[in-house]
């Protein structure tokens, strides 16, 4: 797996950094390293860093994905880069709500750990 997933024990922020297109199967295995990473932790925060060149395969990855996003209980997601379809793919599925957490748009991951840091 090309992406990166991890836990800033500082800022008590789960970091998820995608790097190119975004599979079907990558979902499982992020699920996974999320199970491994979610014991013994408490945050409901969740850092998004999307790739600017980056495409999502398909519907049945934005759904799954989703589901991840819902299974693990995260209550504010920071949505940093990615391209304009990606961006408005997120926005709809936050806007229906298929994801059950509060979610903003940032420019730098600066801008969105500030904001994650300001919710409690």
């Amino acid at each position: 797996m090309e992406h990166k997933l991890w836990y800033d024990q500082d800022t008590q922020i789960v970091h998820l950094k995608f790097q190119g297109d975004f599979h079907t199967s990558d979902v499982d295995e992020i699920r996974q390293e999320m199970k491994k990473l979610a014991e013994g932790i408490s945050s409901c925060k969740l850092c998004m860093q999307f790739d600017d060149e980056g495409k999502m395969e398909s519907r049945e990855t934005r759904e799954k994905s989703n589901g991840m996003v819902n299974e693990f209980g995260f209550t504010h997601i920071a949505h940093i880069g990615g391209n304009a379809a990606v961006r408005m793919l997120a926005r709809v599925m936050m806007k229906t709500g298929k994801v059950d957490a509060e979610g903003e748009f940032f420019k730098t991951e600066e801008e969105g750990i500030k904001w994650l840091m300001s919710k409690s």
